[in-house]
């Protein structure tokens, strides 16, 4: 290992004034929570919005209900390689200006979205068509959202800061998720009064939509302070300069190597299996507990996104302080699978307490190890722009759920008690894919060394 020197940096700092940063970060949290909010803000009330807009109940109605969601997770794997070029630095102009680019871009089709939503608030087939029309621009904003949180750390921040801010700006999109779940309920409670309740319900998300497109319009003006814009010094060998481009060359540069491979199979298990339990939670648990409705499941799923909110931000700052983005990583992953296989077992022998211990062990590790790989695969893959590897993950990683959700749903036995140990057991194979496949993966932490840390042993992590 090469041997640093604090004092002679290779990244000159020329850090924003004041806490202008930190007002960069929240208007980025704004935009994140708001497109979180609008993709679940229908699924904890499916039947009243079913009968809102088509005047009945069915598996017809209901199902298209669904569509909302779905088309987020559909949408997001077709677009995201093509989002790249978008926020990619065009020659001649300012590092950080593609960001800028993408950010706003997504910012003004989440508003755009919230708003034709909410002009489509009327009780009718074709009511529904335009507040699909504002769904569908609403999941394209995600493409220019979901990836950007390593970049942006980056870009604005310290490198002592850029794990725990990483985690922030993943936190709010998992807030964002659980307020829809709790939220969406208290407003929307039920049919008697839904032709009040969702207009107003819908003018509340366009609000906050058009509140996120403002601050972001203001705090993201100038290009970023560019904390790690690199310095010619003789005395420190260059291997590689950072990239600010996305070309092909540089994704099939990743995917020619087997580790980003192995990470992308581990994160597509872990992240699709999030999907999976939140998406089934009422038939996971509600056979087995005879829970007569989904409001306690909804509180639940509600509980276990929030509880890990507080976790993800305190493993950023140990990354941040430790830099052990394997061991971390693989203590988060083992304790994904311990929690669903503990869940499946409390399912089965009808034990309730380990259930809810299990949801929200699951809840906690979870939330905290998609921040955690996505900067690990920041310095995995540097020089490589981090939206590149992110958007990857994210790719195969909402595959990897609308493909469990599928499995799951089909393989579900209704001739048992607990209708789900046979889905169950599949998302615990695919798990021990994901951790052999997580355990083969390694290489050298590339920009803590170009950044020339001291007393930081970037070699190969055993």
């Amino acid at each position: 290992m090469q041997e640093t020197s604090e004092r002679s940096p290779l990244l000159q700092g020329r850090m924003m004034p004041g806490p202008t940063r930190w007002f960069v970060l929240a208007s980025f949290c704004l935009f994140s929570f708001t497109n979180a909010l609008q993709w679940i803000a229908f699924s904890p009330a499916l039947q009243t919005f079913a009968k809102y807009f088509f005047d009945e109940t069915s598996l017809k109605t209901t199902n298209a209900i669904n569509a909302f969601s779905g088309s987020y997770m559909i949408i997001y794997p077709i677009l995201v390689p093509f989002s790249f070029s978008f926020l990619e630095d065009k020659e001649g102009s300012s590092i950080g200006s593609g960001l800028i680019r993408g950010v706003r871009i997504g910012a003004i089709l989440n508003a755009l979205g919230g708003t034709l939503r909410w002009l489509g608030a009327y009780p009718s087939w074709q009511g529904y068509l335009v507040v699909f029309a504002g769904q569908i621009l609403s999941a394209v904003a995600q493409v220019f959202m979901l990836a950007l949180p390593p970049r942006l750390a980056v870009a604005w921040f310290r490198p002592d800061e850029i794990n725990f801010v990483t985690a922030i700006a993943v936190s709010f999109n998992n807030l964002g998720i659980a307020t829809g779940f709790a939220l969406t309920p208290i407003l929307v409670p039920g049919t008697k009064t839904m032709m009040t309740d969702i207009p107003r319900f819908m003018a509340l998300q366009m609000v906050l939509c058009l509140v996120a497109l403002a601050a972001i319009c203001y705090f993201f003006k100038k290009d970023p302070s560019q904390n790690y814009h690199r310095v010619d010094e003789p005395e420190i060998e260059i291997d590689a300069a950072p990239s600010s481009g996305f070309s092909k060359e540089e994704s099939l540069t990743l995917f020619r190597q087997p580790s980003f491979v192995l990470l992308l199979l581990s994160f597509a298990m872990v992240m699709g299996a999030q999907c999976a339990v939140f998406s089934l939670l009422a038939q996971i648990l509600s056979p087995s507990f005879e829970l007569e409705n989904n409001v306690a499941v909804g509180l639940l799923g509600s509980v276990m996104l929030l509880i890990g909110v507080p976790p993800s931000i305190l493993i950023g700052k140990l990354l941040d302080a430790t830099h052990r983005y394997m061991l971390i990583c693989r203590l988060l992953y083992i304790s994904v699978f311990a929690s669903v296989i503990a869940l499946t077992v409390s399912a089965g022998l009808e034990w309730f307490t380990l259930a809810v211990a299990a949801c929200l062990i699951f809840g906690i590790a979870s939330s905290a190890i998609l921040p955690a790989v996505f900067q690990w695969a920041g310095e995995l893959y540097y020089p490589v722009n981090e939206v590149v590897p992110t958007g990857y993950l994210c790719m195969t990683g909402n595959i990897g759920g609308w493909l469990l959700v599928l499995i799951m749903g089909w393989t579900e036995n209704p001739d048992v008690r607990f209708t789900m140990l046979p889905p169950m057991l599949i998302l615990i194979a695919s798990l021990f894919v994901g951790i052999v496949a997580l355990f083969l993966t390694g290489g050298e932490l590339k920009r803590l060394a170009s950044q020339k840390y001291p007393n930081v042993d970037t070699s190969i992590e055993p």
